[in-house]
């Protein structure tokens, strides 16, 4: 989850003149959106707001597909909105892509994130 301590600990941005600095600058800016992103999923997901953290999600992971954190808020807000058949599927992708890519199996199982017990709801954030 996206927290201070991360954004605290991120490189500063900083301005650079020339097409590699524009370029370095462009990066860090995707990066930070889509840790924003991330932790927007979450957010919506501790509030009970499964649709919108799948969207928030779907959006980390298409731009940064490697990003297992995505994956399993993205996999747990499905879970939370009842689609687990759809949540099995993009498993199995994310289990063919990390193999296919990397050569290693996802930091968590499917078990395990059936077993992840559903995300209290926090009072304050509910509107």
């Amino acid at each position: 989850m996206w927290s201070a301590a991360t954004y605290r600990s991120s490189r500063p941005i900083t301005r650079s003149s020339g097409a590699v600095g524009g370029l370095a600058c462009r990066q860090e800016w995707q990066r930070l959106r889509l840790e924003v992103l991330h932790g927007l999923a979450e957010a919506e997901l501790i509030r009970g707001n499964a649709r919108a953290a799948v969207i928030s999600a779907e959006q980390v992971v298409r731009c940064d597909p490697l990003r297992e954190g995505a994956w399993h808020t993205l996999l747990s807000a499905l879970l939370a909105s009842r689609h687990r058949a759809a949540a099995r599927q993009r498993f199995n992708e994310l289990v063919d892509l990390l193999r296919d890519d990397l050569g290693v199996a996802p930091m968590f199982s499917w078990e395990e994130l059936l077993e992840d017990p559903p995300r209290p709801s926090v009072a304050g954030l509910r509107a």
